[in-house]
This record gives C-alpha cells, structure tokens and sequence, in this order.
C-alpha cells in the first residue's frame, strides 16, 4: 500500500497535526563525541555549478546521541542529521573505503561490489568524533560567508 494519501484541502486545512511527527533538522552538531547511525548511504550523480557531471558517495547520519561536546557548547538533539560526501573518483574513494572499513567495523572491503557496502553501511553504528573546518569562500574576506566541512573520524 502506498503510505502516500492526499487529502482535499478542506480536509487539510481542518485537521490537527497531532499524529505528524516532527521531522529531523540537517545541523552542524559542535565539536565532539557522538553516537551517529548511518540512515542513508547511496552512489549519485550531479551537476556542478560549471556544468559537470560527477559522481559521489553521500553517507547520512542520524545522531543516536551525544557523548561530550567542546566546552561550552550545547549538544544537538538526539535524532539530527549529517551528512557526509566522497567523491566517486580515484582520488576520493580510498576515503570512502577507510570510513567503510570503520564503520562496518571490518578489515577489508576487497571483492565487495559497491552497492552491496553501501546496503551494508545503511543501519551501521558508531561513536564518532566530528569536528567541523570553516574555510572563507572568499579568501580575502575571512569574515564573510564561508563553507563547512565535517570531519567524522569513527572511533569505536
């Protein structure tokens, strides 16, 4: 059965959100330990800005919970997301066979076809530190907009 209903709009404007559960935020959880669980882990292709097409590797990670934060930082709620990308090139897929490695918390991968790993990582548990780099977009403007990056180093 399709969990999809569409309700008349009468309906909808009627109705309470009671039922609906409240759904989870992407963050930028503060440096620290956490206990995260890989929801997502799928190969896609893109377009980028210049016109490119690639190809990718994108883990999604709920945070089971928090073990310690940076002094002074509040941690996140349980449940919130992060994600992380590798790029399906030479130069990016030995990271991604490292973080497969530690988060099926294996010795190797080798002989493994990519679709299987990635069907392996969906449900795989860790503690993780995560820390965050903040480069400036432009670099003469450190203080202007700048990119984040995750940084997810599996601990145990």
């Amino acid at each position: 059965m399709n969990d999809t209903t569409l309700l008349g709009l009468e309906d909808m404007l009627a109705a309470t959100l009671d039922s609906i559960e409240v759904a989870p935020d992407f963050v930028s959880p503060p440096d620290g330990e956490y206990e995260l669980r890989c929801i997502s882990a799928k190969a896609e292709t893109y377009t980028s800005k210049v016109g490119k097409n690639g190809a990718r590797i994108k883990l999604v990670y709920a945070i089971q919970s928090t073990i310690s934060t940076v002094a002074g930082e509040m941690p996140v709620p349980d449940g919130s997301l992060i994600s992380e990308t590798f790029m399906f090139t030479p130069q990016g897929l030995p990271y991604f066979v490292t973080r497969a490695i530690a988060l099926l918390h294996v010795s190797d991968v080798k002989g493994i076809p990519v679709a299987e790993i990635l069907a392996a990582l969906e449900g795989a548990e860790a503690k993780a530190r995560v820390t965050t780099k903040r480069t400036p977009k432009v670099a003469s403007e450190p203080n202007g907009a700048f990119y984040e990056n995750l940084n997810i180093r599996v601990i145990s």
